[in-house]
């Protein structure tokens, strides 16, 4: 049994072992281990966020660092009991939320009195460019009022006989006028209210998004943590060696551009699926108008409509042919990993029998040069006993010596044929006598 982290791994039995053909190892997630790992991750935003904050102070903080490290000793002192770490762990955890905590209330209160103080500065500007409105506003009516007066005057002395209610368009037109520019007030108040209204649910919207921004990124960096843990925690089942830090690297490069290319693929279908409903509330609403559109047009319609239904079933199977793509390349690298262990496993006996045979090599080598300073000593030796003889230097003497020798032998066999001649003359004889 093996404990790291906050997982526990335990080896399965033999006869598990035995019935798949490998080691086999359990892994399990302590109890209470989630709580922890986010209790770490944000005492180290709180520490980092205390450095920066004590960095920035100066001196001021040296009480705290120098706790810190008092910290860490008591936390290096291995005469402590797990329980009394833990406990240490703790403490320490909540006094870095807690001036964590303490930081951020300062900083939201820093941002609502900036906020405040650029909110007077806007109703100040706004009061001000109120009252230049309100001028420029009296400084047109009164030229309205001139241009109006004028006017009346004109068409006082085109028309010198007017009835005695000819005032009353001119004050129905005054009154019209007014109505006409209170709407105006009442319609300008009325959009900067809905302007108001919407930028602060803008504001709502922006400052949810952003806590969940920050919350997906926290979860998806703990869980990328977790991961790389995890893999670096890793045994391989036949060797019993860990993963690579490299490897683990590698993998997590490849499934950022997978997430990268995922989110692409996402935003493309959500797109088209946007078009599509378009087009779809587009088809109804000439749907409903199918009285007034020509049977060209309908037709037209559902040529299109089949067309982007065409598009959509391409882009599916192109997505389909993409993961069905990435499941190849993955047993494909499975294969050629497996591939390159048994080829390094091949090399390596290869190079064992290369350096016997470099070895055996090496001695055959050394033989040679012996024979061969032999074979030179042999051949010294013999020119040598060929330099002593007195005729080696001269082609007439040896052809003298072969003739001499040849007549020596022919006179040897003319010897022995004149002795058994002799012989059988000498029996002769010796007959001869004795008869």
């Amino acid at each position: 049994q093996h404990r790291a982290g906050s997982y526990e791994t335990l080896q399965m039995p033999d006869a598990v072992n035995r019935t798949y053909k490998a080691t086999i190892y359990l892994c399990t997630k302590r109890e209470g281990a989630g709580g922890s790992f986010a209790a770490n991750v944000a005492a180290r935003a709180a520490a980092e966020a205390a450095a920066s904050i004590e960095q920035e102070m100066g001196g001021a903080g040296g009480s705290a660092m120098g706790d810190g490290f008092d910290m860490e000793d008591e936390l290096l002192d291995t005469s402590l009991s797990p329980e009394q770490i833990r406990e240490l762990e703790e403490q320490r955890a909540a006094e870095a939320r807690e001036r964590a905590m303490e930081q951020e209330a300062e900083t939201a209160e820093i941002m609502r009195a900036q906020y405040s103080a650029s909110l007077r500065n806007k109703l100040k500007q706004a009061e001000e460019r109120r009252e230049e409105v309100s001028t420029k506003n009296s400084e047109l009516q009164r030229k309205i009022v001139t241009i109006l007066a004028s006017q009346k005057r004109v068409n006082d002395t085109n028309t010198p006989k007017v009835d005695k209610d000819a005032d009353v368009p001119n004050h129905e037109s005054e009154k019209q006028y007014s109505d006409t520019l209170n709407s105006i007030l009442d319609a300008h108040s009325k959009f900067k209210y809905m302007c108001a209204e919407f930028d602060r649910v803008a504001m709502d919207l922006q400052k949810r998004l952003d806590d969940k921004e920050a919350k997906a990124s926290d979860i998806a960096e703990s869980f990328s943590e977790f991961k790389a843990e995890i893999a670096l925690q890793a045994e391989h089942s036949r060797t019993g060696k860990p993963i690579a830090k490299r490897t683990v690297q590698m993998f997590q490069e490849q499934e950022g551009l997978k997430d990268q290319e995922a989110v692409k693929v996402r935003l493309r279908n959500i797109n088209l699926r946007m078009i599509l409903r378009k087009l779809e509330l587009s088809l109804r609403a000439k749907e409903q108008l199918a009285e007034g559109l020509h049977l060209i047009d309908f037709e037209q319609l559902k040529i299109e409509n089949q067309t982007l239904n065409e598009k959509i079933e391409e882009r599916n199977e192109e997505l389909h042919k993409l993961r069905k793509k990435n499941t190849s390349n993955v047993q494909v690298l499975t294969h050629i990993k497996e591939k390159l262990q048994f080829v390094s496993a091949e090399n390596s006996i290869t190079r064992d029998s290369l350096a016997s045979l470099d070895s055996e090599l090496s001695k055959e080598r050394d033989l040679l040069t012996k024979a061969k300073r032999e074979k030179e000593a042999l051949r010294a030796e013999n020119a040598a006993l060929k330099q002593k003889q007195g005729f080696t230097n001269s082609d007439l003497l040896v052809v003298d010596f072969e003739s001499r020798k040849q007549e020596l032998i022919s006179m040897r066999e003319k010897i022995a044929d004149l002795k058994q001649r002799y012989s059988l003359l000498a029996s002769v004889v010796e007959r001869a006598d004795g008869e």
